[in-house]
């Protein structure tokens, strides 16, 4: 998509979230497109790189989960694998780059889409996750931002599925990572306190002992 289709798509965003009940109706008719866009992780990636609004990039985030949730059955190989390969490292990039409100509020929402993804694919559909993000390099904290956004959904929806792919990948990590899984596991005392967080937190110390019991 050209930078000037990207700058319109923009400016209908911003007007559909703050314009007057006209221009809402003018630009939810122009932003149907947008939602009928068979990738719409191209529009995510291409929104991010311009370096576009909040609202955008979360319009955009939001037409990416909703792919997920709609299409993912049906979509191709090649359509997971370059979903995949989109957002994960934008999902790290927001990680890494969390200054202020609206980078946390970006950050979340990309999280909360890889949370969603990992549900259908990973381990299996998706085995180089945890290396990859091992790989990246990203502080302990980030990540720990990453596996607490399971917790963080399960504590909102009842979903113990979510929790338990979180004790998953906190385990996946620990046994990559013996001494990052420490980093984690210190790290874990800023959670928020909930029920969820204190049950992740307890994995997060119960998969660096079995690891180190294993070594």
């Amino acid at each position: 998509m050209a930078d000037s289709d990207l700058a319109a798509l923009e400016r209908c965003v911003a007007a559909f979230y703050s314009g007057s009940q006209e221009h809402m109706a003018q630009a939810d008719a122009a932003l149907a497109p947008a939602r009928e866009h068979p990738r719409p992780w191209e529009l995510l990636q291409a929104m991010a790189a311009r370096g576009a609004s909040t609202p955008a990039v979360l319009y955009c985030t939001t037409l990416v989960d909703t792919w997920v949730q709609r299409r993912w059955r049906w979509a191709s190989a090649e359509e997971h694998a370059a979903c995949k390969g989109t957002l994960a490292p934008l999902v790290v990039g927001a990680a890494a780059a969390q200054l202020g409100k609206e980078a946390e509020i970006r950050a979340a929402k990309l999280e909360g889409v890889l949370v969603r993804l990992l549900r259908h694919d990973w381990p299996d559909g998706w085995p180089d996750f945890v290396p990859s993000l091992l790989g990246a390099a990203l502080p302990p904290a980030a990540v720990l931002s990453m596996i607490a956004a399971f917790a963080d959904g399960a504590a909102h929806s009842g979903d113990d599925e979510s929790l338990k792919l979180g004790f998953e990948i906190a385990t996946s990590l620990a046994e990559e990572a013996p001494s990052f899984a420490a980093s984690l596991a210190a790290s874990s005392a800023s959670l928020a306190p909930s029920s969820a967080s204190a049950s992740l937190t307890t994995a997060l110390h119960e998969a660096r002992s079995a690891s180190v019991s294993a070594c």
